[in-house]
């Protein structure tokens, strides 16, 4: 199932499941440049998402993945996923995992008719940390943090332009066919 996410710029995020986005939170996103740690029990996700489109009841999910590990995503209104389309422009907000704090080094990969990469670092504080990122390119954008020599897993967040919007939509079409035959 496809839904279309509204972002700040009034522009829509097509997101893969149901990972829905309030866009008033939304808005204020691009306020905070840097890491903030965030209190989970507060905003507890209801399922989360893998790149593939399998979901999980967020409560399942801690209960199998070790807590001892990097963990990335990008953060919904009520869901996280690890894959998201959306419109150049738009901002997202990412969860970041840190079982233990200190000097992170986020990575982004960038690809377009080349590929290029970007490094930042963050300050995390032990647990979950958010972060702003801006979709300002089209391509795909991979995405991973580095916390105490231990990798995250990998965001994708692909980015279009609204005049690609339909082959952007027909592409990923085609991968919803493609992960649930």
């Amino acid at each position: 199932m496809q839904h279309f996410i509204p972002s700040c710029s009034g522009h829509y995020i097509l997101a893969l499941h149901t990972v829905l986005y309030n866009h008033r939170y939304a808005c204020r996103w691009w306020i905070n440049k840097q890491s903030d740690q965030v209190d989970i029990t507060k905003k507890t996700p209801t399922n989360v998402y893998y790149g593939a489109g399998v979901g999980l009841p967020y409560s399942q999910y801690t209960s199998i993945v070790p807590s001892k590990t990097n963990d990335l995503w990008i953060q919904g209104a009520t869901n996280w996923t690890q894959y998201v389309v959306t419109p150049l422009g738009t901002w997202l907000q990412l969860v970041a995992n840190a079982p233990i704090g200190g000097p992170a080094g986020f990575y982004e990969m960038i690809q377009t008719d080349k590929s290029t990469s970007q490094y930042k670092t963050y300050q995390f504080n032990q647990g979950y940390n958010t972060m702003n990122f801006q979709a300002d390119k089209v391509g795909r954008h991979t995405l991973y943090f580095v916390v105490n020599n231990q990798p995250s897993n990998v965001v994708v967040v692909d980015v279009f332009s609204q005049a690609a919007n339909r082959v952007n939509e027909a592409r990923y079409m085609q991968y919803l066919k493609a992960i649930h035959n």
